[in-house]
């Protein structure tokens, strides 16, 4: 019998790939302003940039840095860490996890690749591996808030271990997180249900 990945309900949507976004970039404009600026055409802009890597010439640029041995490993995890954003962006979470991994086998301690990499795993569900991925990326950058919002949306939907969960939303609440008051009420839900008095999640 094949498993069924559960939907995220509209109260529980977990953060999507983001650390690397700048990361991916900033290295899909340095090749696209190489051709640019020798035209006279300048870097692109500020409302460019987001979307560079979305670009099929730019991700076949990102390819060629991240299979170029004669760079730096950095260079090349950077590469890697573009093509793993842009080939979320497009849902194709399994190359997605692909390039992640390959840049993390570069240079392992990225907390936002290792963030990114967390979310394709729970795409995937790959959940046990998402988790790890998290926690991992927790370890090496303690005050970003998103780390606990996804753990904890982990924890609860996907693992069921409540206790875990509260105790990443109170993280993210102690992290002065955006939505506190969103996740406590999601905090209170949980002990809700664990008391036996029901309730449903906001």
């Amino acid at each position: 019998m094949a498993s069924i990945t559960p939907p995220s309900p509209p109260a529980r949507i977990a953060r999507g790939p983001r650390a690397s976004r700048a990361l991916a970039a900033a290295v899909a404009l340095t090749a696209l302003c190489a051709g640019a600026c020798a035209t006279g055409g300048g870097p692109a802009g500020p409302g460019e940039r987001g979307a560079a890597a979305d670009r099929p010439e730019a991700q076949a640029r990102l390819e060629r840095r991240a299979e170029d041995a004669s760079l730096a490993p950095a260079a090349r995890a950077s590469a890697w860490a573009g093509l793993g954003v842009a080939r979320a962006r497009e849902a194709r979470w399994e190359d997605a996890a692909a390039a992640f991994e390959a840049s993390l086998a570069l240079a392992p301690d990225r907390a936002g690749v290792l963030f990114d990499l967390g979310v394709a795993y729970r795409r995937l569900g790959r959940y046990a591996e998402a988790r790890d991925a998290y926690r991992k990326a927790a370890a090496l950058a303690p005050d970003d808030v998103d780390i606990p919002y996804n753990l904890g949306i982990l924890y609860e939907l996907y693992l069921n271990e409540p206790d875990q969960a509260l105790a990443a939303y109170a993280r993210y609440v102690a992290g002065g997180g955006p939505e506190a008051q969103k996740v406590q009420g999601w905090m209170e839900a949980i002990r809700r249900r664990g008391s036996g008095q029901g309730g449903t999640s906001p």
